[in-house]
């Protein structure tokens, strides 16, 4: 009644529309004041945080305020909380891009030599597995802390994945080492299983390993390799996929590598998807090639993303 008596019936109507909410603790000077500090390192030389920002701002209008301010200041400026990308101390940013610019030519000049065939671009490169712990994060009721029994040991598997970017097709092998021989396996049960040969050519794009560039490799017919410039892990598309890889062995304990292998064998889950079929070969038949740790089987998966 007192608002009509004072203002008459428009006193009446909502008026929330008009509550423009509390002032801003910051004038458009302050806000511009606070981005060019935010591109740089804080006073204390740390991380800036929300609550940094809000102890910044707190100075600015002589009274403390809560941290929430200083993560909606953040937000509000257009940032966001990122884990840097990391890059190798001696990569040549100059060689990457350069080497962005000739793949298609070199792809294309492939294609020009082989007008006949099928020409496909894949990628490939090995990670690896083994008898130390992978924790990873799972949902937990609250109050619950998940337990997992663990033993560090260092000895390890090797998974040899190549991967089809544009068709999302895989293959992976599961091989207990890294050598010029053992690659040379890799890339003859590859070629068989992707039909490399007369009809079909295959550009692998892999790294620069010594048992990848080394002379006396023999390449099966239908394989065109192309390295990436030295110390440039972020070229690589498969080296995204690897914390797939690590699903079917995170949090779990495995007594030896034997039961390691039987585990990925047997898992549903292969490092790039659904597996489509599941082969063990024995090393043994290719000519005494070193066990090491006694392993001398590999599983060969076959997927698509």
């Amino acid at each position: 009644m007192r608002r009509y008596n004072q203002h008459g019936p428009q006193a009446l109507t909502d008026q929330r529309k008009q509550n423009t909410g509390a002032p801003a603790l910051l004038s458009s000077g302050q806000k511009k004041q606070l981005l060019q500090l935010l591109e740089q390192a804080p006073p204390d030389g740390g991380l800036w945080t929300g609550p940094k920002v809000a102890h910044w701002i707190s100075g600015q209008i002589e009274r403390k305020i809560h941290t929430q301010p200083g993560w909606d200041y953040l937000k509000h400026l257009g940032f966001s909380l990122h884990i840097p990308r990391p890059r190798h101390h001696k990569a040549d940013p100059e060689r990457q891009e350069a080497f962005k610019r000739e793949l298609p030519e070199q792809v294309k000049h492939i294609q020009q030599a082989h007008p006949q065939t099928e020409v496909e671009l894949w990628c490939m490169d090995e990670h690896r597995i083994g008898l130390k712990p992978v924790l990873r994060r799972v949902w937990a009721r609250k109050g619950q802390r998940p337990i997992v029994r663990v033993r560090h040991r260092y000895q390890w598997l090797y998974v040899y994945g190549f991967v089809c970017p544009e068709s999302g097709e895989t293959h992976c092998l599961l091989l207990p080492t890294v050598s010029i021989e053992v690659f040379a396996i890799a890339l003859a049960h590859f070629a068989r299983a992707v039909g490399a040969g007369p009809d079909r050519r295959i550009i692998l794009v892999l790294d620069c390993a010594g048992w990848h560039s080394s002379p006396t490799l023999v390449l099966p017919d239908g394989i065109h390799l192309v390295f990436l410039p030295p110390c440039s892990p972020e070229l690589q598309r498969g080296f995204r996929l690897w914390p797939l890889s690590n699903e079917a062995i995170a949090n779990r304990h495995f007594k030896t590598l034997d039961e390691l292998l039987r585990g990925c064998k047997h898992n549903a889950v292969s490092p790039f998807g659904t597996i489509q079929s599941v082969s063990v070969i024995s090393l043994s038949s290719t000519g005494g090639l070193p066990r090491p740790h006694k392993t001398d089987q590999y599983v060969a998966a076959n997927g698509r993303l």
